[in-house]
């Protein structure tokens, strides 16, 4: 048996001088790729995904035959440390992408699925002032972080923030799918005459809802215009009306 213990630790492995083996958190196949002679392997270490070296080009990388991709989420980070175009794509949070409108784009060339999910992480307390959607098979995990903008979820998303807050449009709103899309926050907040949770999708969108407050002025806290059976679920502490507001 291998002892363990006293094995090597080193960057790449190069085997006659005529192939690596390496290993990275990033796919080979994009971007810059990674320049290695055909023939090499590459190991991608947040995946468990082998590739091989098939071209002259540094993204020429092929998915191996008998390498294994194990399912998991994939991490992607956001920080007001960060960047528009960080090293590896925002994997590690040392080098994050600098807005969640930024990480979306990145994830979306990526191809989001049941088998390929993931999630957006965000530590610090900022404020994010941006709009953007939340596609499907992603969960955007900001427990401290104020979006001031509107969030759009899609089918099977997931938003945790600790708020939202808008003065146009809605604060949280579904506008198409069939399916469900789940929002966990402190505080969603709508100013002027925009609305807080609005529910505009096509059929059988469901939006399902936890929050400590819902505050309003003069739109709507939680409006559903769903084609039937879509609606929303409410899981709220407090809801706030206030001008000419309405609640549900």
């Amino acid at each position: 048996m291998a002892n363990i213990d006293s094995a090597y630790t080193v960057p790449k492995l190069s085997i006659n001088d005529n192939v690596l083996v390496v290993d990275g958190n990033f796919d080979p196949t994009i971007g810059a790729g990674y320049e290695a002679p055909i023939g090499s392997l590459f190991l991608r270490s947040d995946t468990g995904t082998l590739y091989q070296k098939t071209g002259p080009a540094d993204t020429d990388w092929a998915l191996n035959s008998i390498g294994v991709s194990v399912p998991r989420l994939q991490l992607v980070y956001v920080g007001k440390h960060g960047s528009a175009s960080p090293p590896n794509n925002g994997r590690t949070p040392e080098a994050p992408f600098l807005t969640f409108t930024q990480a979306i784009t990145y994830i979306n060339t990526q191809t989001p699925s049941n088998s390929n999910r993931f999630q957006i992480v965000c530590d610090d307390a900022g404020e994010y002032v941006e709009s953007f959607t939340i596609p499907s098979y992603v969960l955007l995990y900001a427990p401290a972080a104020r979006i001031t903008g509107n969030v759009i979820v899609s089918d099977f998303s997931e938003l945790h923030v600790f708020s939202v807050e808008t003065t146009t449009g809605s604060a949280i709103s579904k506008t198409s799918g069939s399916d469900v899309s789940r929002v966990d926050a402190d505080t969603l907040r709508s100013t002027g005459s925009a609305n807080t949770i609005h529910n505009t999708s096509g059929s059988s969108g469901v939006i399902i809802c936890k929050a400590r407050q819902v505050y309003t002025e003069n739109g709507a806290a939680v409006l559903d215009e769903s084609a039937a059976p879509g609606h929303i679920h409410i899981d709220i502490e407090d809801v706030y009306i206030t001008g000419t507001g309405t609640g549900i």
